[in-house]
């Protein structure tokens, strides 16, 4: 992974932040999004080693402006993303669905649907124009 640029969409949760830390151990190149600042603060110190080859950033993933913006940052800081891994999520629901707000079911299809679409339609015209690059979902 050398020389690679990872692009993580969702790095500050357990999951996201702990595979953003393999690949910098690998010697990739990591960019990460992240929503909120409490959740970040809390795994951001662990990437204090690796300024060099580490960009992040924070990121409304249903913002399709926002990713775009983020997309680009990283390509303009790194020179490339060969691979993209959407790793946001959220989920919540009370333990009778009648009893769950349309608005926190709305996020979640913000988050989990339209984030990880938004997040391919951000990535691949870089990816195009490399000829080369992997999407994980």
């Amino acid at each position: 992974m050398k020389g690679k640029t990872v692009l993580i969409f969702g790095g500050s949760g357990p999951l996201g932040s702990e595979v953003a830390y393999e690949f910098l151990k690998a010697g990739a190149n990591v960019a990460v999004s992240w929503n909120t600042t409490e959740a970040w603060n809390n795994v951001r110190p662990k990437f204090d080693c690796y300024t060099s080859r580490f960009f992040e950033g924070q990121v409304d993933v249903s913002n399709e402006i926002a990713m775009n913006e983020f997309a680009t940052q990283v390509k303009e800081h790194f020179g490339s993303i060969d691979v993209m891994m959407y790793m946001a999520g959220f989920f919540h629901i009370g333990p009778m669905i009648w009893n769950t707000d349309t608005d926190v079911f709305d996020r979640m299809l913000s988050v989990n649907l339209r984030g990880a679409f938004l997040s391919a339609k951000a990535v691949l015209p870089a990816m195009l124009e490399q000829k080369q690059g992997r999407i994980f979902f």
